[in-house]
């Protein structure tokens, strides 16, 4: 069981869904228009990963975890720890000229 989950879901979550499907979807629209892009693709994939991750833990922690679930989010975890759309993204055109942007998150 993990520690305040229960308690996040149901007290804040759940009671706020009409705010929050919103939130979710815009988020999950953004963080896959900047994959698509390759805009901020570090970024991006670990706001991605937080989100099939909290996903995957309440999955966990009621009982409904699938073999299946890991597709979900080791990708966004390799994007987000290789330095991705460097090759045909938007991240190339920044890093291009400014060798301070290499690091984490471009």
């Amino acid at each position: 069981m993990v520690p305040y989950l229960k308690r996040v879901v149901n007290e804040f979550i759940l009671p706020n869904w009409d705010t929050m499907q919103w939130v979710v979807t815009w988020t999950e629209v953004g963080v896959g228009l900047l994959l698509i892009l390759g805009l901020l693709t570090r970024g991006a994939a670990l706001a991605g990963l937080f989100f099939q991750l909290f996903l995957a833990l309440v999955y966990a922690s009621s009982g409904r975890w699938m073999f299946e679930q890991p597709h979900e989010y080791v990708p966004l975890f390799i994007l987000a720890i290789v330095p991705a759309g460097r090759y045909l993204g938007v991240d190339r055109l920044l890093v291009r000229g400014r060798p301070a942007l290499r690091r984490w998150p471009l």
